[in-house]
């Protein structure tokens, strides 16, 4: 009797858990552990881009970058990021340089810290330090439009 106690106890947290994170806790809850930025949740306008959602296998950074007309990452056109955690992160709120064009697409990548001094080096116009997060060969991002 006292261990279902205790099992109905620690199911309520991880219920109560998961409705507070919303949809990116619902995602991390069914076992999310390949690095992923999270479609559901974004809210881009403005100079900020926040995103609900969004693991990462390493300490690094979540960068918005302007797109060309195929709607291709522009190298060295990153116009904000935020640091990640590894893991699960959630709400990462992206200030941005300049502010977003309503319904122009972006693109949101995850970049992996390298050298550990916690400042954003990639896309300097040279070989970048801090070097595009990859899961299985494949960079990881995906594009959102501007509301």
């Amino acid at each position: 009797m006292r261990n279902e106690l205790k099992k109905q106890k620690l199911l309520s947290v991880a219920l109560v858990s998961m409705l507070a994170l919303g949809t990116s806790g619902a995602a991390f809850a069914q076992g999310a552990t390949a690095p992923s930025v999270f479609e559901e949740g974004v809210v881009a306008s403005g100079d900020t881009a926040t995103f609900a959602g969004v693991q990462a296998a390493q300490k690094g950074y979540l960068v918005i970058h302007e797109v060309d007309d195929q709607n291709v990452a522009i190298t060295g056109a990153h116009i904000g990021y935020a640091p990640l955690m590894a893991g699960p992160n959630s709400d990462i709120q992206v200030m941005l340089q300049k502010p977003l064009v309503p319904g122009q697409s972006y693109v949101a990548q995850i970049y992996t810290e390298t050298n550990d001094n916690e400042v954003f080096e990639g896309n300097m116009g040279q070989a970048e330090v801090d070097s595009p997060a990859r899961d299985e060969g494949d960079p990881i991002f995906m594009t959102f439009t501007a509301q």
